[in-house]
């Protein structure tokens, strides 16, 4: 029997004795936020606390752990200049097939369909401020930046079953390109 079993099964065993109930979602609580800081959370733990307690502020900690994650990954695989023009773009990037990969295994779980929605929602909020400050700076985008939408496009069509938010920053994005350099 797994970890999270084993964790289901104990609470249901103390859901009717309310004081060790607590004490033991208690101990939970602060196991999760080590293991957040430890970078070493799976998610359907915290999940499945939060079917016992409003845990908000354990699920901003781990987005933001999550972010911090992205953030590297952009950074480390990212090589292309938006800002630039190019005639012909090879499709999606592999930094965003990549992300795409990782958000799918390690944050959407169906036997915690409503608390993955949930966390993605947040997350997505993070991301498009992480995404912003990467890749929106000072400078209007190039043709180069048609890559750009190509990539959040890719998103969106990946993790659409599970949130609409990035509509509103591919829309934004579109408004970041030079006169003439969107296609």
């Amino acid at each position: 029997m797994n970890v999270l079993h084993q964790i289901q099964n104990l609470l249901e065993e103390y859901k009717d004795d309310n004081i060790h109930l607590n004490k033991l979602i208690e101990r939970y609580i602060v196991r999760v936020k080590e293991r957040i800081q430890d970078n070493n959370l799976p998610l359907p733990l915290l999940y499945l606390l939060s079917r016992y307690k409003n845990v908000d502020d354990i699920f901003k900690l781990a987005v933001e752990s999550k972010i911090l994650e992205i953030r590297a990954l952009i950074l480390d695989l990212v090589d292309a200049d938006y800002t630039k023009d190019k005639e012909q773009f090879m499709g999606v990037e592999q930094w965003m097939k990549d992300m795409v990969i990782n958000i799918k295994q390690t944050v959407i779980f169906e036997e915690f369909k409503n608390e993955s929605i949930k966390f993605v929602n947040l997350l997505d909020k993070r991301l498009l401020e992480e995404n912003k400050a990467i890749f929106l700076k000072n400078k209007k985008l190039g043709s180069n930046g048609n890559l750009l939408l190509i990539n959040f496009r890719y998103y969106l069509e990946s993790i659409n079953e599970i949130n609409t938010l990035f509509d509103v920053y591919y829309d934004s994005m579109k408004n970041s390109f030079r006169e003439g350099a969107i296609l």
